[in-house]
């Protein structure tokens, strides 16, 4: 009778410890799924997390003017990639712009010049344009 009473309280336990991790793992899921600030900027460009939903429409960059290569890059054998971290805004404009990996002889000013002139259309989520940050890469190539 003992041996019954032990195997059933082991049995209680292991219930219970499922239980809480379940109900753990719910509770963790649901706030990263629905994890949001009050920026108005939304961080997530992956458009495949889009795919089945249409109260979801992504970004488009519709016009990426290339920056000029400058006569001092020219000289100085400067080779490279600019990134820059760009902020699309839900108006249909360009907002701040961020030099990740600059490069120098003038071509990080020219790709943030050209970065500003990108052309798009906002994201939009349930009707609404929002805001996304992006990365932007510009390369420099001697041929």
């Amino acid at each position: 009778m003992s041996s019954n009473k032990s195997i059933l309280k082991w049995v209680f336990l292991a219930v219970g410890i499922i239980f809480i991790g379940v109900i753990g793992l719910a509770i963790t899921l649901a706030l990263f799924v629905e994890i949001a600030d009050d920026s108005g900027v939304d961080t997530n460009i992956s458009v495949g997390s889009n795919q089945g939903r249409s109260d979801i429409s992504p970004f488009v960059i519709y016009a990426k003017p290339q920056p000029k290569y400058t006569d001092a890059a020219r000289e100085n054998d400067t080779q490279g990639v600019v990134r820059l971290k760009v902020t699309l805004l839900s108006s249909g404009e360009i907002g701040h712009v961020d030099v990740i990996s600059p490069l120098p002889d003038g071509l990080t000013e020219e790709a943030v010049a050209a970065a500003r002139q990108i052309k798009f259309t906002p994201k939009v989520v349930n009707g609404e344009p929002v805001s996304v940050i992006v990365t932007i890469e510009y390369g420099f190539n001697i041929y």
